[in-house]
């Protein structure tokens, strides 16, 4: 569907004081454009003047007229009880004439949350996207600003705003602008190349840690939602509530490194497996004492899990997963898997490990004192999932 303004196009925009309910479909999108529908600066777009919206599959084209306080595609204002939601659409080709700053999306005093949006060729010199006013709140996700003529993002009068897993690149200017006594929290995105230029950058921005490829994998953005951070010394060990448990965490940015703290009640001994696979990271786990003295350490190759093994008495100890290698310098947004056991060296080890088949595990090396005549053996067993006819299983050691 397209909606065309009419009625002389310079000043022709669309009013929304109450709400603008504008849902496409994928097959089905809507378009908002000027009356003749050829070219920027042929109307002044869609104005919230106080009034909510939600638009989802919705292309934004051709404004740059003046819709009374701004030049622009789409104008949100005064808009504090609810919010405007941009959705999956475009807000593109947009730019004023006479020198005045325009913008793809201009935002004052008021809330806004937009993902999986494109911004491209919009302005002159000015913004794709602008957010002013202390009261502003704008959250960006999964979107794309890209090939605009001037900054990708800006920021002034205490806005706030929260940019994630996006791409902001190839803007004529600065990628972020920011003018704004709160600085945006800009953090997990893709600026084009890693690590990004400081030049991108205008003002207080935090970018640090960013996406370090254009393909977003499944699982990338989990990084976000890392809870065990801040855990890169040992005074900020998150600390875990036992053993025999398996947690989800990310290395990341480079030379990240993770430490957690755990309390044992009985002597064994504590197995720390670090798991790589699915990511490109080479792991080291090591194991320390109260007092940060190393006990244990193994190293692993890339994509692999690795195991570390020492004998403890009741106590405290800290378990540390870091990169090795190109790990040191990289970093994974995929998440690498710690499992912690606290297991008796003479029972079945394999039996106490979650088991995949056609994986190795490295048990490490582990103390077991016997009287005068006594013996031992380690048995490998495997469930039944994993027992296949004809399949075996060798132990080394």
């Amino acid at each position: 569907m397209m909606v065309m303004a009419r009625g002389g196009h310079y000043y022709s925009e669309v009013q929304v004081r109450g709400h603008l309910q504008a849902v496409g479909t994928v097959t089905q999108p809507i378009t908002f454009t000027s009356a003749t529908n050829t070219g920027s600066r042929e109307w002044p777009g869609i104005l919230f003047d106080g009034g909510t919206g939600h638009l989802r599959h919705v292309t934004v084209r051709y404004g740059g007229g003046w819709d009374g306080y701004a030049y622009s595609n789409v104008t949100v204002r005064n808009v504090l009880t609810d919010e405007v939601r941009v959705e999956s659409s475009r807000v593109m080709y947009e730019y004023s004439e006479y020198g005045f700053t325009d913008y793809g999306l201009y935002i004052a005093g008021s809330r806004a949350v937009v993902s999986d949006t494109l911004f491209a060729n919009n302005g002159t010199n000015d913004y794709a996207l602008y957010a002013t006013g202390a009261s502003t709140l704008i959250t960006v996700t999964e979107s794309t600003i890209r090939n605009n003529a001037g900054q990708g993002i800006g920021m002034a009068g205490g806005a706030r705003a929260t940019v994630r897993h996006s791409t902001v690149r190839d803007n004529g200017v600065y990628e972020v602008y920011n003018t704004s006594a709160t600085p945006p929290d800009a953090r997990y995105n893709w600026w084009g190349q890693a690590p990004p230029s400081t030049g991108f950058f205008y003002g207080t921005v935090l970018y640090t840690p960013w996406i370090v490829t254009s393909t977003f994998a499944s699982g990338y953005f989990d990084l976000a939602n890392d809870i065990y951070e801040p855990n890169d010394a040992f005074a900020q060990a998150t600390p875990l509530s036992g053993v025999n448990t398996t947690l989800a965490a990310f290395l990341d940015p480079a030379g990240d490194a993770d430490l957690y703290r755990l309390d044992v009640a009985e002597g064994s001994n504590l197995l720390a497996i670090a798991d790589a696979t699915g990511t490109p990271l080479a792991l080291q786990v090591s194991l320390y004492d109260v007092n940060e003295n190393l006990l244990a350490t193994a190293t692993g190759a890339a994509g692999a899990a690795v195991t570390a093994t020492t004998p403890i008495t009741p106590g405290l100890y800290f378990v540390r997963v870091t990169g090795t290698g190109n790990a040191q310098t990289g970093s994974s947004h995929l998440p690498y898997r710690l499992t912690l056991l606290q297991v008796d060296a003479r029972t079945n080890l394999v039996a106490q490990t979650v088991g995949e088949a056609g994986r190795t595990y490295d048990f490490g090396a582990f103390a077991i004192n016997l009287v005068p005549g006594a013996s031992t053996e380690l048995q490998a067993t495997a469930p039944p999932s994993l027992t296949v006819e004809g399949g075996y299983y060798t132990l080394h050691g």
